[in-house]
């Protein structure tokens, strides 16, 4: 399903808002540092799409390790929280954490794309934030809801 995440819930088609209204395990990996540029419009996209998840939704962030990616987790979090609609579980640490990459890749990849030119080569760290949030109340009835 094509999905702008950026895009106006206005805009959404009648398939995406059955998706996220009926959908309750949401991942955005690596979609924070493409959009530090336009923060704010990622903050209000993000929020609109969790007012309207229902309790007990979890929501896992992972990106790379920057630090403004850092920052824009912590705002995340923050606003749900200052919103009263979903708890941190898992917080963006200060400190990132590490993938230990323990497959080898093909020679073909390493010899046409992975070469070092504009800085692609292969990882075998990869550093990153993450966070874990759980929507906490029922948007229908603002009674919080325990999720386990």
């Amino acid at each position: 399903m094509e999905f702008d995440l950026l895009e106006n819930a206005q805009e959404w088609t009648p398939r995406v808002k059955r998706a996220v209204k009926s959908s309750n395990f949401f991942v955005m990996q690596n979609c924070l540092n493409d959009l530090l540029g336009r923060a704010d419009d990622l903050l209000e996209s993000f929020m609109r799409i969790f007012r309207v998840t229902l309790p007990g939704s979890l929501f896992i962030v992972a990106d790379l390790c920057f630090q403004d990616v850092s920052n824009l987790m912590e705002r995340l979090v923050r606003k749900v929280e200052d919103e009263n609609i979903g708890v941190s579980i898992l917080h963006p640490h200060v400190k990132y954490s590490e993938f230990i990459s323990n497959f080898i890749l093909p020679d073909i990849i390493t010899e046409e794309l992975l070469t070092g030119y504009n800085d692609l080569r292969p990882r075998i760290f990869t550093k990153y934030y993450y966070s874990v949030m759980v929507r906490s109340v029922d948007p229908e009835s603002e009674k919080e809801v325990i999720p386990f």
